[in-house]
């Protein structure tokens, strides 16, 4: 069967699960609003570009995370808010991305007098913005971060409870996984889950199973951010532990990123990244950018990266497509849309569509 071509890769309608407002500027807006606050870069008259990429090919999750304080400067003001939100959603939708799901942390935005009601406003106006103009159906997970205090990520719950139905789509939490356990803001996301806001938490990108144990059972976590080292929980002789049953029965799913897994150390190499394994047990596997300024990436290059290394085909693309329209936290009119959209891909490229979504990924024996 031929592989996915990177024509294939640009025309597929994609779905977007884990991307970072903060980590998608564009770089020209970067250097414009730093310049326009007189704020220091370490990039001095280079590109923001190369340095950025520089700083995320360090192999290291907090090298990685070190980068954010240049874009989040950026996002302290109304008006930067807005504009960033709305070329963040423009440059997905010329990408050719149907549906995407943006998160950050609008208390990351609060430090120079922004109310956290101001901030969201300014954020989804530009999202509106966006959607007038280009047509992408665009929605925010907003982000608790594992550093801060518990009552900072109840603060989150309740703003995604006010703004939920308009432009809020659910909850995550993110920031450094290393000592930081889901289960230090179990009640904030106990409260979330009470609530009926969908939930999604950063978990197995560096840390193993027992990050990936709180994320569901203290976090209620309905999706998992990476999440690749599940493949850690597999026993020698290929069985695996209730734990692993549990994400494939609940199809818990899965938003991998293999650039950003390759940049921040959570895998040596693509060739290494255990995406096929993931793919071969059946776990509900998603293809994503994580922060497209940080690791230099769209959606189509890494559409068109997994093809090359993970041997994609249309079939492929149509089946993991399939799995994210499943994901995706919105309503099943939604889904229905985006999947008559990639049925109808489907016909253009030669190929049957089946609907993957009324399949089990996996049972107990």
């Amino acid at each position: 069967m031929d592989l996915l071509t990177p024509e294939q890769c640009i025309s597929l309608p994609k779905v977007v699960l884990h991307d970072h407002l903060d980590g998608g500027l564009r770089p020209q807006t970067v250097q414009r609003i730093m310049a326009e606050r007189g704020l220091p870069t370490p990039w001095g008259n280079k590109l923001a570009t190369d340095w950025f990429a520089k700083q995320a090919d360090k192999k290291s999750l907090p090298a990685y995370l070190e980068s954010f304080q240049y874009t989040l400067a950026c996002m302290q003001r109304a008006q930067d808010l807005t504009t960033v939100a709305r070329e963040a959603c423009i440059d997905l939708a010329e990408d050719n991305v149907q549906y995407a799901e943006l998160r950050f942390c609008p208390l990351l935005c609060t430090k120079e007098g922004l109310a956290p009601e101001a901030v969201m406003e300014a954020v989804l106006q530009g999202i509106d913005s966006a959607r007038k103009s280009h047509g992408i159906h665009v929605q925010l997970l907003l982000c608790a971060m594992r550093q801060n205090s518990p009552d900072d990520s109840m603060t989150i719950v309740e703003l995604a409870k006010k703004y939920q139905g308009r432009g809020v789509a659910g909850v995550d939490l993110a920031g450094p996984e290393h000592g930081f356990l889901a289960s230090l803001h179990a009640k904030a996301f106990q409260k979330a889950a009470e609530a009926g806001l969908p939930i999604t938490i950063h978990a197995g990108e560096v840390c193993g199973m027992d990050s990936i144990a709180s994320a569901i059972n203290d976090g209620f976590a309905q999706r998992l951010g990476h999440g690749i080292r599940v493949v850690e929980g597999m026993q020698p002789d290929g069985d695996l532990p209730n734990l692993l049953w549990d994400i494939l029965e609940r199809n818990i799913v899965l938003e991998v990123c293999p650039s950003s897994n390759v940049q921040t150390g959570a895998v040596d190499s693509l060739p290494e990244h255990p995406w096929r394994i993931l793919d071969r047990l059946g776990f509900p596997i998603t293809l994503n950018t994580d922060n497209r300024l940080m690791g230099n990436t769209s959606t189509s290059q890494e559409w068109a990266l997994a093809a090359n290394q993970f041997d994609f085909t249309t079939t492929d693309a149509v089946r993991h497509t399939e799995t994210a329209i499943g994901g995706i936290f919105a309503s099943e009119d939604v889904k229905k849309q985006l999947r008559s959209n990639l049925k109808d891909w489907s016909a253009e490229q030669g190929i049957a569509y089946y609907d993957h979504s009324i399949e089990s990924n996996g049972h107990r024996p």
